[in-house]
């Protein structure tokens, strides 16, 4: 048995690939399987994966019909031997000490997820450059790791979460996953990764490290279609719907930091620009969801003492659109 499982999903990336195959073959850790799932590919992605595959008998191909992301990675869990397991994206590449130090990290200390930092690779400039979303990691995970005080912890590995949303420059304890049956969803088109990180947060607790070091380099492209930025906030909003059913479904929003980060950032996403048939469809999703958790969210200080400071919090961020959500309250 391999002691690491990489997982590659591949959806027509053949002019990418090899360059993220080659950093993964030459890693200086040796014992991997790299397992890379072909998400129905149009393009030679598969042929290009069975030329490495007869190079490296460690790369497993698995065909399958389009099934999107989510499902790719699920598959990669079920069909995984290691003990850690790692996400890959098939149009990015690693550093060759990637595997080496994450599995020294993660093994030596028994942690359940070894965090990593990143770089952004323009490909069309051919230049490198640090994201600015990770410049409070190192201070959140030595917080994390110092703190005795559970609630401390955990507020913090949630603002961790927040700040490294991806599943891929981490390695994680594959029993970790399986145990907690913590699966990505795959009835969600947006922010699949950060929801199953959250999820994965009240199950590793303080059981994390991070490692200060630029070993994943995500590469990023300028893309020429428009953005419906629409679309994209009602499919945030309904990923966080499905989260927080999942979350109330295991009696984890009974914990009041975990409630508190959920809400607020299921607030943050209602105060999102978006336009009025967009609100027409998404409001009444967001109505039905709130009366289905309000047992839960109510008995929490800061909903149950409806304080000044909410309302002010609640108003700063949804301006004009506060007052429809303040009816929906009141109905409670």
């Amino acid at each position: 048995m391999p002691k690491v499982s990489v997982v590659v999903p591949v959806y027509n990336t053949e002019k990418y690939l090899p360059q993220c195959l080659d950093s993964i073959i030459n890693q200086t850790f040796k014992d991997f399987e790299c397992i890379c799932i072909n998400d129905d590919s149009t393009d030679n992605s598969l042929k290009v994966l069975e030329e490495y595959a007869k190079k490296d008998n460690r790369i497993k191909i698995i065909s399958q019909k389009n099934a999107g992301l989510s499902n790719v990675k699920n598959v990669g869990i079920k069909n995984a031997t290691g003990t850690y397991i790692t996400f890959i994206d098939s149009d990015d590449f690693v550093s060759l000490d990637y595997l080496e130090k994450l599995y020294k990290r993660i093994d030596e200390n028994n942690y359940d997820v070894v965090y990593c930092k990143h770089k952004l690779y323009y490909d069309l400039e051919n230049t490198y450059h640090r994201p600015k979303s990770e410049k409070k990691l190192p201070e959140l995970a030595k917080k994390i790791n110092l703190s005795s005080d559970k609630n401390f912890i955990l507020k913090n590995l949630l603002y961790l979460v927040e700040n490294a949303r991806s599943s891929c420059m981490k390695m994680y304890r594959l029993d970790a996953i399986r145990n907690n049956n913590v699966l990505f969803f795959e009835n969600i088109f947006a922010q699949c990764d950060y929801v199953h990180n959250i999820l994965f947060a009240m199950y590793s607790k303080n059981n994390i490290s991070f490692i200060d070091e630029e070993l994943y380099f995500y590469r990023k492209q300028v893309k020429s279609i428009s953005i419906d930025r629409d679309r994209m906030v009602i499919n945030g909003l309904r990923s966080f719907i499905v989260l927080t059913k999942s979350l109330k479904e295991r009696n984890l929003l009974k914990n009041n930091i975990m409630c508190n980060f959920v809400f607020k950032d299921f607030i943050k996403r209602i105060g999102k620009k978006m336009s009025h048939e967009s609100e027409k469809i998404i409001l009444p999703e967001i109505t039905e969801h709130i009366k289905y958790l309000k047992k839960d969210i109510l008995e929490k200080d800061f909903m149950k003492k409806c304080k000044l400071n909410f309302y002010l919090f609640v108003i700063n961020l949804l301006g004009v659109k506060s007052f429809y959500f303040f009816r929906i309250l009141k109905n409670f």
